[in-house]
């Protein structure tokens, strides 16, 4: 699919990036974004508390970028995560569509360019995902795995399920007119876990996304990017839920719809640490009411039953 469009006329991109400790990896990404051929760009790099020369090497690149045409802006704060890194820039966007790629990936040659394409071509769509390689940082010219995504599934249903979703940001694309109809406030629930699921899952409440078949990014699979000892696999497996919970509280439907959806997503992780460490379950049901409010009496008792016979095997 092709637009003929003058480049200097296609709409505004706003590409966020939040950035720790990025000394390893940031030239790589940088040279990614030097490569495209797309001109009406607005970069906000969010240095999310950075204690190595990550400044130092932004820096470096910013002239480059500017060179390029596009707006650059850097943004610092005290480390809290990429989800407030997030915020922070939300608030500043100015662009037509919103990319957020991490700061560790690449850019294929024409990402923007194609994204864009798709995205003027098909109104309708608010989100739109495009296929990526798999790459190991210690080998990263050699890919080991290309993430397609299928048409015509039912991606809200998988995001709750969390089966078949592209989460690598990389992937995704977001029409700023449709995210600002859901979340006029620039605002995601900020939590340790990520920052995908919040920017996904109230866009996909009933509106359809949209795949670009076509390979246009490289996401680098970094060593010891999460730990894999029993207590804090445990804890990233509430951070997670704690993540959905706050994402289905913001979705536009009543308050029994949303009890079905925690009950959904609670079950499944449960059933997960359930599978990877048995000797744990007794500490369940004190950390699930820590995930739960109150705020709904008939709700946290269907919760409570739910999960007392989880607990009893009568489920």
């Amino acid at each position: 699919m092709d637009i003929h469009t003058s480049l200097d006329s296609f709409p505004k991109v706003s590409i966020i990036s939040p950035c720790y400790n990025g000394e390893r990896y940031l030239n790589r990404f940088f040279d990614s974004l030097l490569i495209q051929n797309y001109k009406n760009v607005e970069f906000i790099f969010v240095d999310d508390g950075s204690t190595d020369n990550t400044k130092k090497i932004f820096d470096n690149y910013d002239i480059s970028l500017k060179k390029k045409g596009w707006s650059v802006k850097y943004l610092y704060q005290k480390n809290q995560g990429q989800a407030a890194a997030l915020n922070n820039a939300l608030k500043l966007i100015t662009g037509d569509y919103i990319l957020w790629p991490d700061s560790d990936d690449i850019l294929y040659k024409n990402h923007i360019l194609h994204k864009v394409e798709y995205m003027e071509y098909y109104k309708n769509i608010g989100i739109a995902y495009c296929f990526i390689d798999y790459a190991d940082e210690e080998s990263i010219d050699n890919v080991y795995y290309t993430q397609t995504v299928k048409k015509n599934e039912d991606m809200f249903k998988n995001i709750i399920n969390d089966k078949n979703v592209p989460w690598p940001p990389i992937c995704t694309i977001i029409r700023t007119s449709s995210f600002l109809k859901i979340n006029p406030t620039r605002t995601i629930p900020v939590a340790r876990g990520g920052q995908n699921c919040q920017m996904q899952m109230p866009m996909l409440y009933k509106q359809p996304y949209g795949v670009i078949s076509e390979v246009l990014a490289k996401y680098v699979v970094r060593k010891n990017s999460h730990s894999r000892t029993q207590y804090n696999n445990i804890k990233r497996h509430f951070d997670l839920a704690k993540i959905w919970i706050k994402c289905i509280d913001i979705l536009p439907c009543n308050d029994l719809e949303k009890t079905i959806l925690k009950i959904k997503v609670i079950s499944r992780h449960i059933k997960q640490i359930i599978t990877t460490q048995f000797k744990f379950n007794i500490r369940l049901s004190t950390l699930l009411e820590k995930i739960f409010s109150a705020k709904h009496e008939e709700g946290y008792k269907v919760i409570r039953i739910f999960t007392y016979k989880i607990f009893s095997k009568k489920l």
